[in-house]
């Protein structure tokens, strides 16, 4: 089975850097790429993507509200890239659907595991995450 990537983030860069790093995966291809939020919901119907990559930069601020104004349920898994692993959005986003959280400097290598998993249905955090939900007593 393949696993169909849309790749949603508004920096050229950020898209085709994305892109190429999936794209030597053989168990992944990249069915389109979102360049603003009301791209993104028509490309979600069109093209039914398995996941939805999301790369947030530090200038959103609303990064769910602007991005997902759609209902996340089960289908597809969203994998979300950001600056900041401790914005208290994320809780809830995690409470709604969302399927993993990693820093945008995450290497190749997490990325597609990332991704892979959350097509899966695996949850996964990075350990920077994890301090939001579990402070760590000094």
């Amino acid at each position: 089975m393949v696993i169909r990537v849309l790749i949603a983030a508004d920096s050229a860069i950020s898209r085709a850097g994305l892109e190429a790093i999936l794209v030597a995966e053989p168990a992944l291809t990249v069915v389109g790429q979102a360049i603003e939020p009301a791209a993104l919901v028509r490309q979600i119907e069109q093209l039914e993507p398995d996941v939805i990559l999301l790369s947030l930069g530090l200038q959103e601020e609303e990064p769910l509200a602007t991005w997902l104004n759609f209902s996340i349920g089960d289908d597809p898994a969203i994998v979300v890239l950001t600056d900041d692993l401790q914005e208290p959005w994320i809780g809830q986003a995690l409470r709604i659907g969302l399927r993993a959280v990693l820093p945008r400097e995450v290497n190749p290598e997490a990325l597609l595991a990332a991704v892979i998993g959350a097509a899966t249905g695996l949850v996964i955090l990075h350990p920077s995450t994890l301090e939001v939900f579990l402070p760590i007593a000094r």
